[in-house]
């Protein structure tokens, strides 16, 4: 554990009058301040050894004592041990403006990663009886920046020597602050780049009148992928050839610098004449394909599959194990039979290898664990020579060769089916021979199409004509295999009986673009009143209005009487209260006097109807001629006894007076 022992923050004043002997770390940063200011993002170590990696020393700081507006994180003071007051000690402090510093970037730990760490390093020797202040400052620029155990990064990025901050005098700056350069007549701050030549910075500590080399920087991009642009330790812009076989884009890779084309098969990119992890019979050639996988030349050799009895090269783009001739030794006294290594039967004189068949009867083979000398039947079921019907399959029973004849509706290709053995165009649904582009009976929209299926209904294509469902504005026609129905445009024609709506005739029919033949332009059709029958709409035609008899009465008016279709007042009436009646000897005018006692005779009595009917005047006064239909107007130069006088009907509309 290291002698030096930490202390409160700000100076330390030792017992007595002897002057202290401590240092005193001012810590800044341009870096803004975390939001979360208890995270604990500053780490100091101070030991003895190059690095101060000692972990038992670290002291942490939380981010509660950064100040953005002065760039001040805090101080820290500590002190040597009282018997070596000119100690040099190694001060390595570490700032995570982004994590816990104790376990993203702990001073003890070598391998911070310096793109989330800024690490900042002294060497420093106590002045005895003085407090030395050394500020360290975190700059921006050294983020992601790392310099050696025996450097520190200063302002630019730039790694200078720690051991710069040793001769710094009591009371003054520890930091180091390194000079510009003087090049060519111009100045250039420390870090600055060489405008003509972005390999090449001010780097003081190297010189200060001269550029020195940016190795390791980013320089131009040579629009290469298969080079890596980057500053070399001459100060040129240096293009590294990538690590072969890196992709530089799709289905390409790197060789020796250059992008050059491969193959990108279901995915995956492999570069030229990479072998098909699936088949080792294919490989990547561009000059072939670069979307596939191209086929090695046949009798390339490929994996032995283990079995000595065959050779194992490519064909076709397969690995084929082509067997060997028969009797070929294949070790351990056995010979390659039928590519097999293996005993085998004699039957008749010949040598058949284990498993192989009876050349006369297919359904026998050779099986040593059931004789030697004699033939085997195989397993019923067992598949054997094919007949060449595709209607029966062809099986072993009880040794022999069998053919059975498949279930009807099955498959027999060409879009045909078996049906009884044989092969034949149609379909076969749900046990029914049904004849090649038959309707469903069930459904107008499917039909049999062996072509596609020999065992189900296949729907029919859409917009083919179906049931009509008697819809003069709907189309019938097929959808997905249904017969379906949809609405005709709004305004296609239609035809329709007249019928009515209420009291409305409808008529001039069209389709509204909702499946419906509507009436375009309904008619209203008159209602009849209290004097009136008929009226309203009735089987698709307006009923005509028929006036009620005169006189009828009538309700809705006082003292009502039906006159010309019309409910009126019969007291009121200007036809002497009969109306459209021939008068007759019916009295008319002023047939009552002042006292309601009916006059006699009247003034008047009514004696035809016509336009030129005779009237016979009694004497009196002016009286009024009610009934217009008694056009009371003598013929001209006839002269009425008494008196000789004349009345005159006066015809007028409400009001009709007669005049001597």
């Amino acid at each position: 554990m290291s002698l030096l022992r930490p202390v409160a923050l700000g100076l330390v004043m030792l017992a007595g009058c002897a002057p202290p002997t401590a240092m005193t770390l001012d810590f800044s940063t341009n870096v803004p301040c975390p939001a979360d200011r208890a995270t604990r993002y500053l780490a100091i170590a101070i030991g003895g050894n190059d690095d101060a990696v000692e972990s038992a020393f670290t002291e942490v700081f939380d981010a509660q004592r950064c100040d953005d507006a002065r760039g001040v994180i805090g101080t820290y003071t500590f002190r040597p041990p009282k018997n070596d007051p000119q100690l040099t000690v190694n001060i390595r402090a570490a700032l995570s403006p982004d994590g816990d510093a104790e376990h993203v970037c702990s001073p003890g730990d070598r391998l911070a990663d310096p793109n989330h760490c800024i690490v900042a390093r002294r060497r420093v020797r106590f002045t005895p009886g003085a407090v030395l202040r050394i500020p360290i400052a975190f700059q921006s620029s050294c983020l992601g920046k790392p310099c050696q155990p025996d450097e520190t990064c200063v302002t630019g990025g730039l790694c200078v020597p720690k051991t710069a901050t040793t001769s710094c005098a009591v009371g003054q700056s520890c930091e180091v602050q390194l000079p510009g350069c003087d090049i060519d007549g111009a100045p250039f701050a420390a870090g600055a780049p060489n405008p003509a030549n972005p390999c090449e910075r001010c780097v003081p500590t190297v010189s200060t009148s001269a550029w020195s080399p940016a190795e390791g920087l980013a320089c131009a991009d040579d629009a290469n992928d298969c080079t890596t642009d980057v500053c070399g330790n001459t100060g040129t812009c240096l293009h590294v050839d990538a690590v072969d076989d890196t992709a530089c884009g799709q289905g390409k890779f790197c060789t020796s610098g250059q992008c050059q084309p491969g193959c990108f098969v279901g995915n995956v990119a492999y570069h030229e004449g990479a072998v098909n992890p699936a088949n080792p019979c294919e490989q990547c050639d561009t000059a072939s394909s670069s979307t596939a996988w191209s086929t090695l030349a046949d009798g390339l050799t490929c994996p032995d599959e283990g079995d000595p009895c065959t050779a194992d090269s490519c064909g076709g783009g397969a690995c084929v194990h082509q067997p060997l001739a028969d009797g070929t030794d294949c070790g351990g006294g056995k010979v390659c039979i039928a590519a097999a290594c293996a005993l085998g039967c004699t039957i008749g004189g010949t040598f058949y290898a284990e498993g192989a068949p009876n050349p006369a009867n297919d359904c026998q083979r050779c099986d040593v664990t059931q004789g030697l000398g004699a033939w085997t039947h195989r397993a019923n079921a067992t598949a054997c020579v094919d007949e060449g019907n595709p209607c029966t399959d062809d099986a072993c029973q009880a040794g022999a060769c069998t053919h059975v004849n498949k279930g009807n509706g099955v498959s027999c290709g060409g879009g045909q089916v078996c049906v009884s053995g044989s092969c034949g165009t149609g379909c076969v649904i749900a046990t029914v021979s049904i004849a090649s582009g038959a309707t469903n009976p069930a459904n107008p929209c499917q039909s049999c199409q062996p072509g596609i299926s020999t065992s189900t209904w296949t729907a029919k294509a859409d917009a083919t004509a179906c049931t009509d469902d008697l819809n003069a504005c709907t189309r019938d026609v097929c959808a997905a295999g249904a017969c379906t129905h949809p609405a005709t445009a709004q305004g296609s024609a239609c035809s329709k009986t007249p019928y009515c709506t209420g009291t409305s005739k409808n008529v001039s029919f069209a389709c509204n673009g909702a499946g419906v033949c509507a009436s375009a332009a309904p008619v209203a059709c008159a209602t009849a009143n209290a004097c009136q029958t008929g009226g309203g709409c009735s089987a698709g035609a307006c009923v005509a209005l028929v006036s009620k008899a005169q006189g009828t009465a009538c309700a809705g008016v006082s003292n009502g009487m039906c006159c010309g279709g019309a409910c009126v007042n019969k007291g009121l009436d200007p036809n002497c209260g009969i109306c459209g009646l021939n008068c007759g000897s019916l009295g008319c005018g002023n047939s009552l006097d002042v006292n309601g006692v009916p006059r006699s005779p009247a003034y008047f009595v009514c004696t035809g109807v016509s336009a030129n009917a005779s009237c016979t005047a009694n004497y009196g006064p002016a009286a009024t001629a009610y009934n217009s239909q008694c056009n009371c107007q003598c013929a001209s130069g006839t002269s009425c006894a008494p008196g000789g006088k004349c009345p005159v009907c006066h015809d007028l509309s409400g009001t009709n007076y007669c005049t001597y």
